[in-house]
């Protein structure tokens, strides 16, 4: 009996313009929408490169890919402790 192993690098490399695209997307809004008094530090975002997807999924134990729910991410470091909450509102609307 042969249980046939899912290829999650072309997984990864079929949706990799999708990704791209989302990361533009929110690095787009996230521009546009943040109110100009707030102060803000840096703004970053990445995509999860194909080495570093394979060996969470792996290290994990994930059966699903969907199981991995950061393969793009956006950081914002704010510098007042009191522009967090309106950083959260700005990501939550």
């Amino acid at each position: 009996m042969s249980t046939e192993v899912p290829d999650y690098r072309q997984y990864y490399n079929d949706r990799l313009s999708r990704y791209k695209y989302l990361l533009t997307e929110v690095e787009f809004t996230v521009k546009q929408v943040m109110p100009s008094d707030v102060h803000i530090h840096s703004m970053h975002g990445r995509i999860k490169e194909l080495k570093s997807f394979l060996e969470k999924f792996e290290r994990k134990g994930y059966v699903n890919v969907d199981q991995i729910e950061d393969v793009v991410g956006y950081r914002i470091v704010c510098l007042s402790l009191s522009d967090l909450s309106r950083v959260e509102n700005v990501i939550r609307a």
